[in-house]
């Protein structure tokens, strides 16, 4: 909407911000570019409503002051040295002008999302067309009318668009070094003018090159070596919240190490609201209102910056970007020991004195069988933490053993895991931690006791044939009936 083009949010407060042309300002009353003026409310319906007669008086008083102050079409002579001195003399001063607002404290109020794609289109001349005001930002700085006709020449379009994509490139730099642009260097250089047959030395800049982090992930997600889950979407998102929607082109390392940093001081809470803000809001809660709330363990913060360096990593295989900004952001902390505490037999009186394995009343497929009763069914969730307190196995790989893995060695009933993550063939997710995983785990006889695992070598009986007992992966979780063959009393 045209009009939300001129509205963005400052703090909680809504405001107009309308671009003044360079010859009306100082009947504006402005030094700057733009002319800012408060909504005095909150909502973005209302601001939206009290921006459109604040923005017509504007445009009026724009027209009036050209009506006086610009020369008529007909003297309204350019040449082209004269265009490429204009576009180059306002490209020098919009650079300062970034520049000097970030050195004096005057952050970039624009919406971030809008300016990431602004700052895409501007990447290449053919993608020109999707910026909306482009002819009129042309034509405020030639001090002509949009129908110009030097607005339409291709070779002055390319000119201004790779000038308006200097300003933008350094605005975004100037956020985290402020020294990177040395105006004595870069006030003699001229614009390079291009011929339809010289192209553009930016025309070859890969578009991909301009999408957020997050529009990165995206194309990621669907190809990555990596098993990715909806949290990993999420640490993308924050990162790209906490660098304001950045290109990934422009991203540097020391941005993924002040990412890091702020990781570090980053707050658990599983508050809604909380949650909602965006990264930087809850860093800051954190630092108030959240300062008893634990931070964020050092290894998790390494999970959030590794896959950042997975996701880059593709993006500099695709040459979509020349390094990766977060190759040596963080170490992996080194592993835990003793962080863990066994269980004390309190603590074991107490899980299994509950309902699920005394007797519980109410409907056995629904929630955590809380209520007492005189039911008592042995599925999953009876057998499950029974065979995991008598085995110490993960309930991954109990509930993912087959049938034949249950057998005897030397006299002794054991889940045999040694083959475990060997069969490419396998149609079920069977994979292992690691190495250390492919075991041998010893029944308890209190297991042997309680159940029937005699039963295993003949499945026949309990009315399966042998095809379905092999079948029977995590006999506990997915098929009940052959758990039958296996734990029943």
């Amino acid at each position: 909407m045209a009009v939300m083009e001129n509205v963005v949010r400052v703090g909680k407060t809504f405001k107009v911000r309308k671009r003044i042309p360079l010859e009306c300002r100082d009947a504006f009353g402005v030094t700057g570019e733009f002319k800012t003026v408060s909504l005095d409310t909150t909502d973005k319906r209302e601001a939206q409503k009290r921006a459109v007669p604040i923005l017509a008086d504007i445009d009026a008083r724009i027209a009036e002051i050209r009506g006086v102050t610009t020369p008529a079409p007909t003297d309204q002579r350019l040449n082209p040295a004269r265009v490429e001195q204009l576009i180059r003399e306002w490209r020098l001063s919009e650079i300062k002008r970034a520049r000097d607002d970030i050195y004096n404290g005057n952050t970039d109020n624009r919406d971030p999302s809008e300016t990431s794609h602004l700052r895409y289109a501007l990447q290449h001349h053919t993608t020109i067309g999707k910026i909306a005001d482009f002819d009129a930002r042309m034509a405020d700085v030639l001090s002509v009318t949009a129908l110009h006709p030097v607005v339409a020449r291709q070779d002055e379009r390319e000119q201004f668009r790779s000038a308006w994509h200097d300003v933008e490139t350094f605005t975004a730099r100037f956020a985290t070094d402020i020294h990177c642009w040395d105006e004595g260097e870069d006030s003699s250089a001229a614009i390079p003018v291009t011929t339809p047959t010289t192209p553009s030395p930016v025309s070859t800049a890969r578009p991909e090159g301009g999408l957020t982090a997050l529009e990165i992930y995206d194309k990621w997600a669907p190809v990555a070596s990596i098993r990715l889950e909806k949290s990993h979407r999420g640490y993308v998102q924050r990162l790209d919240e906490f660098l304001g929607s950045k290109p990934i082109s422009q991203i540097e390392p020391h941005d993924m190490a002040r990412f890091k940093a702020a990781l570090l001081r980053f707050p658990l809470t599983k508050s809604p609201d909380i949650q909602r803000r965006t990264f930087g809001e809850i860093v800051a809660w954190g630092e108030t209102e959240g300062l008893a709330k634990p931070r964020l363990d050092p290894a998790t913060a390494w999970k959030w910056i590794n896959t950042c360096k997975n996701m880059f990593g593709y993006a500099a295989k695709n040459r979509w970007i020349e390094i990766n900004p977060a190759d040596d952001t963080m170490k992996k902390p080194p592993r835990k020991r003793n962080a863990r505490l066994p269980f004390a037999p309190e603590d074991i009186a107490e899980i299994f004195g509950k309902p699920a394995f005394t007797g519980f009343s109410g409907r056995a497929d629904e929630g955590y069988r809380k209520q007492p009763g005189d039911k008592l069914v042995k599925d999953a969730k009876f057998w499950m933490p029974i065979i995991a307190l008598y085995t110490g196995a993960r309930m991954e790989e109990i509930g993912s053993t087959l049938v034949r893995e249950i057998r005897q060695v030397d006299g002794v009933w054991v889940f045999d895991l040694l083959d475990r993550g060997d069969e490419d063939s396998d149609e079920h997710d069977r994979s292992i931690k690691n190495d250390q995983s492919r075991r041998i785990v010893p029944l308890h006889q209190k297991l042997i006791d309680l159940g029937r695992v005699d039963k295993v070598s003949d499945p026949q009986t309990d009315g399966c044939d042998e095809d379905e007992a092999e079948e029977a992966v995590g006999g506990l979780v997915v098929t009940g009936g052959q758990s039958a063959a296996v734990f029943q009393l």
